[in-house]
């Protein structure tokens, strides 16, 4: 559902003010192994409630939530087709196909808000534009997942490729010149200031052990109530920023299989950081 209206004028630019509303159902996000292929693939499912309001050169989002998500882990299942043949030697071949996806459930609840605006502004040297964001609040409550380590690297490979994508406009440089002039001129860089909350993490380490059994060997919990970055970058340049943790706490438990019960290998502890 995508609701839009007018909303008159607004401090950020003598510009209309336009407000959105979009409400998905059952929607999900696709993050492919290979990005040259979308049978494997993590998804990120749920339900999705998004409200901004835009200006001239500023957006702010009042909301935009997942109260509902999951993520799961995605593969194409081989399966043998029906019309199975035999080949000259008298030997059957037989016909395999993609015909339905596995999934497998990582992360049976996750509950993330977030409220943030985001600007572009002129630097100080007068060569630069600015993109500015201040997520004022971002929320994770409490989170369970169960990774195997596999899911872990393929997870990390996948988030890094997706964050290292670079590529050029497909819009024609014409089109760009009339629709902002200095878009080819000025240098492009990024601010981000940001606060979070985590109520809490649970990760479970599954270990693949033999008749394909899964079992938990390890697990990890952290949260923090209140953790405060800013970063600042440039495409090709490295960035640079700070960061604060307050009161973030940390255990780590291995599990007795003989006694069928968790043992503390580091027992809870909180940490303030400064960075």
């Amino acid at each position: 559902q995508l609701e839009t209206s007018e909303v008159g004028q607004g401090s950020p630019s003598s510009s209309r003010v336009q407000a959105v509303t979009v409400d998905v159902q059952d929607g999900a996000i696709r993050v492919p192994l290979q990005w040259g292929s979308q049978e494997e693939h993590f998804a990120l499912s749920g339900d999705v409630h998004l409200s901004l309001v835009s200006y001239a050169t500023a957006m702010r989002f009042d909301r935009l939530a997942f109260p509902n998500a999951q993520l799961l882990r995605v593969s194409a299942a081989r399966v043998v087709d029906e019309s199975a043949w035999r080949g000259a030697d008298g030997l059957s071949t037989e016909r395999v196909s993609l015909g339905y996806a596995e999934s497998r459930l990582l992360c049976p609840r996750l509950e993330c808000f977030a409220s943030f605006n985001s600007e572009k502004h002129m630097g100080s040297s007068g060569s630069d534009r600015i993109s500015s964001y201040a997520v004022d609040v971002l929320q994770f409550k409490h989170i369970q997942l169960q990774l195997t380590l596999q899911d872990q690297l393929e997870l990390a490979e996948a988030l890094s490729a997706l964050a290292n994508m670079e590529a050029e406009s497909v819009e024609p440089q014409e089109e760009i010149r009339l629709r902002d002039p200095l878009a080819l001129v000025l240098n492009q860089r990024f601010a981000v200031t940001c606060s979070m909350e985590v109520d809490g993490v649970q990760l479970q380490i599954l270990h693949n052990g033999l008749k394909q059994t899964v079992r938990p060997v390890v697990e990890l919990a952290w949260g923090c109530p209140l953790t405060v970055m800013s970063a600042t970058w440039a495409r090709g340049e490295a960035p640079m920023g700070s960061l604060r943790l307050e009161n973030y706490w940390l255990r780590l438990s291995s599990l007795n299989e003989r006694l069928a019960s968790w043992e503390p290998v580091l027992a809870r502890s909180t940490w303030n950081l400064d960075v």
